[in-house]
């Protein structure tokens, strides 16, 4: 299991450098011995195996103890963006049925606003301070037999519905043995963090591939700097570099005095989204360094990466990691021949089997073993792999997915709005922004900036509409589907 692995790493390098955060380091030990009074005082508290406990932290050591301490008593963790909305957040905690809720000092004030039946934790330190007793009921049925559930993460799609995906220890160490095998993952590494630990991709390929390696993990705090980010790779003297599409691209847009010395990084893979092709050459031409593209989701975690794909196949997602089996199937389940078009579908022993509580939307996506993403794809002679669309009208925003039912659903409790619909717009550092079409019941002029306004009040920061545009109509097909390429 994903902790008892930790727990032997910690063991053996107990005074080997785990994670590096700005200023503070913690050893492996300190990790251990932290996560240890951690899950000690959860159990205290009355949390027991298989129950949700909501994680609200930002990027840094202490997250890592808060997860650690979490797994260690066999708990479920569920790691939240801190950039939520009050509103947001308690739909995820009671989606959770969470006994408990660890947060940052600064949320202390808002805690009934966020989580009113949790039992409540700061967390500082390494150290846990009770804020508030709590009276949820456990969870019981969430308490699996052998392999316990781990992680409590949330996918978007098309139902306007949290989708909770549920993996287990044993899958997310699962998809860190098949990271670790395709691309030659040792104890020395310097992985360098600059992604939400909160999003699969940082969780799995950010915090938990160092801690199951052995290596050391630095964290470059705060929000995003090109200049910042570029300085740790170099000064960190950095192995593998993980990021997003949007990231390389900024360090791409920004010049520097003289050139950075990136000698010492083997790996730089991006996610979460499509690497333009124009960033990848251009990083490469300019650092003398491929940035490799990996492919995955919150329900699989990661499957493919391109990183041994020659000059020039930027655009490939690369080849199954090792124990990953993915076909591209046509209308009938079959799979398509090489170069042919079809749906992206993915076994994998890190994936999970379900979405919880949905079973009709579960019988739809996990069909004779496969999990069916909703992406297009086809596959070359190699068994290189090419995204080519998506089924499904997800919003990507620098990485973040935005369901747009979710953003059409606050714009509607606008009196004045009569109708809306919600859509990506390409983006030239994001990749997407969010564009809202309101058709308004009325003839009172509106400006754009209310709409604008009043969603940045209720949702999170990237799903607040960059883009509104006023119509008289949205324009429909005789069966009344909307045809958002006229949009």
């Amino acid at each position: 299991m994903l902790y008892h692995h930790f727990r032997a790493n910690a063991q053996r390098w107990n005074d080997r450098a785990a994670i590096v955060c700005g200023e503070r380091s913690a050893s492996y030990g300190h990790l251990l011995s932290a996560s240890e009074r951690i899950g000690a005082r959860l159990r205290a508290a009355g949390i027991a195996r298989g129950d949700a406990v909501v994680v609200l932290l930002p990027n840094g050591i202490d997250f890592a103890c808060a997860v650690l301490g979490i797994l260690g008593i066999e708990a479920i963790c569920v790691p939240l963006n801190t950039r939520f909305a009050a509103a947001e957040i308690r739909v995820y905690v009671e989606n959770a049925q969470a006994k408990a809720l660890i947060h940052e000092r600064e949320f202390a004030g808002m805690l009934d606003a966020l989580a009113p039946h949790c039992a409540c934790f700061a967390l500082f330190d390494g150290e846990l301070e009770p804020t508030r007793a709590g009276t949820a009921e456990s969870a019981s049925a969430a308490a699996h037999a052998g392999d316990p559930a781990a992680t409590y993460m949330y996918s978007s799609g098309s139902t306007g519905k949290p989708k909770r995906v549920m993996r287990t220890q044993g899958q997310w160490y699962a998809e860190y043995r098949a990271l670790a095998a395709t691309v030659a993952l040792s104890d020395s590494e310097r992985f360098l963090c600059t992604i939400p630990l909160f999003h699969t991709h940082g969780f799995g390929n950010c915090l938990m591939a160092p801690l199951m390696s052995g290596s050391t993990l630095v964290i470059v705090p705060g929000e995003f700097n090109a200049r910042t980010t570029v300085a740790a790779l170099e000064s960190h003297r950095t192995t593998v570099f993980p990021a997003v599409p949007f990231m390389f691209k900024m360090i791409s847009d920004t010049p520097f005095r003289k050139r950075p010395d990136l000698s010492t990084v083997r790996l730089s893979f991006s996610a979460g989204a499509a690497l333009p092709e124009e960033v990848a050459r251009w990083f490469r031409e300019h650092h003398g360094r491929p940035v490799r593209q990996l492919y995955g989701s919150t329900e699989t975690g990661a499957v493919t990466i391109n990183h041994d794909g020659p000059p020039g196949s930027e655009s490939s997602v690369g080849r199954p990691l090792q124990g990953v089996e993915i076909d591209l199937l046509d209308e009938a389940g079959r799979a398509v021949a090489p170069d042919a078009i079809g749906e992206v579908a993915i076994r994998s022993p890190g994936m999970t089997r379900q979405y919880d509580g949905m079973p009709e939307l579960t019988a739809e996506c996990f069909v004779g073993g496969y999990f069916l993403l909703g992406d297009l794809g086809s596959k070359d002679h190699d068994g290189r792999i090419y995204i080519r669309g998506r089924k499904k009208l997800l919003i990507n925003v620098a990485g973040h997915k935005v369901d747009p039912l979710d953003v059409e659903s606050m714009i509607r409790t606008l009196p004045w709005v009569s109708d809306v619909v919600v859509l990506g717009q390409s983006h030239a550092i994001y990749g997407e922004q969010v564009k809202a079409v309101i058709v308004p019941r009325d003839a009172v002029a509106r400006e754009p900036q209310q709409v604008v306004d009043y969603c940045a009040r209720h949702l999170a920061e990237y799903k607040v509409p960059r883009v509104v545009e006023f119509r008289r109509e949205i324009p429909k097909s005789p069966l009344g589907k909307i045809l958002r390429k006229y949009l």
